[in-house]
Formats: C-alpha cells, sequence, structure tokens
C-alpha cells in the first residue's frame, strides 16, 4: 500500500474518536483538532466522511448514531401515543432485524413490533415498558422516562437531552 494511503486511511480512525470525547459543534472545529493530531483534511474531506459515518447534531455537537445489541444503527426514534408506541428509524433494510432482534428478546412489556424498510414500530405496554425497551436498546437506563416529546439517537455514553434531524453538514 502506497505511504500516502496508509496517512489517508488513518486521520479516519480519528473521527469516531474525537466524536465520542469532545463536543464539537463545526466541521472546521474536526478540522483542527484532526490537525493537532498531525492529519490535514479539509472542511469538505471532513463533511463526507461524518455523511458515511451517519454522524448526526444532537444539542448543535456531533454524535455517532446508536448501534445496539441488534446490530442495527438506530438514526432517530420518537415516543408517542401516550408512550405506549417507539417508532425508530434505522440504516435502510435494517428495520427488520431490529425488529426481530426486539421480538427475540422476549421483552416482558414490549406487546410487538412492525418494521418496514427503514423504521419499526414498537407497541408496549405503557411508560414503563418503553423504558424497559429504550434501556434494551442502551437509549437510556431503567429509569428513563419516556414523554411524547422526547426523542434521541444520542449515543448511550453521552448527554440525552434532545434530537436535531440534521445531519452532519
Amino acid at each position: 500500500m502506497p505511504h500516502n494511503m496508509r496517512i489517508f486511511m488513518s486521520w479516519r480512525t480519528h473521527i469516531p474518536e474525537l466524536i465520542q470525547q469532545g463536543s464539537f459543534r463545526t466541521q472546521g472545529e474536526l478540522v483542527s483538532a484532526l490537525l493537532e493530531r498531525g492529519f490535514t483534511v479539509t472542511q469538505a474531506t471532513v463533511s463526507r466522511e461524518l455523511a458515511a459515518l451517519g454522524v448526526i447534531k444532537v444539542d448543535g455537537c456531533y454524535r455517532l448514531p446508536v448501534l445496539p445489541a441488534a446490530g442495527a444503527y438506530i438514526r432517530r426514534w420518537r415516543v408517542t401515543a401516550h408512550d405506549c408506541l417507539m417508532v425508530i428509524g434505522t440504516e435502510p433494510a435494517f428495520a427488520m432485524v431490529l425488529a426481530q432482534a426486539i421480538d427475540e428478546a422476549e421483552l416482558e412489556r414490549v406487546l410487538g413490533t412492525v418494521a418496514g424498510d427503514d423504521t419499526v414500530f414498537v407497541a408496549t405496554d405503557g411508560a414503563s415498558g418503553t423504558a424497559q425497551l429504550m434501556a434494551w436498546l442502551g437509549l437510556g437506563g431503567d429509569d428513563a422516562e419516556p414523554s411524547p416529546a422526547r426523542h434521541t439517537t444520542t449515543p448511550p455514553s453521552g448527554p440525552a437531552s434532545g434530537y436535531s434531524k440534521t445531519r452532519a453538514r
């Protein structure tokens, strides 16, 4: 492999690490952080990599999408219908994978799932069932308090206080 190719590939491994460890609000901040690590990349290059990683903005900061135990990235989620319905957005073609994993988990308070291509509807027996599902997905702890207006795609270790449908730009 040519020397330049090794350098080109190695900077990419730093973006997820930077995003998990910091609070970057702009692509320029990421470019600067990469420069501090010895990598010279352009904002346009960082933009393409953020899009490829599925990075989203939560409360104005870049965050990686959640990868639950089921192995399907969660792009967005929303709790609705008096905390009895959770609507989960995934990568295209992964909704059925996630729905099957939820069904096979046999969570006591989860009543069932319906999956399309990139959206899963999960019916629960109420707020406690939704909290159980969120904990299983890694979207919060056992103390999660779902509400119809609360939704996020923040990684479990990050702050979960809101969601922006804005993709990495």
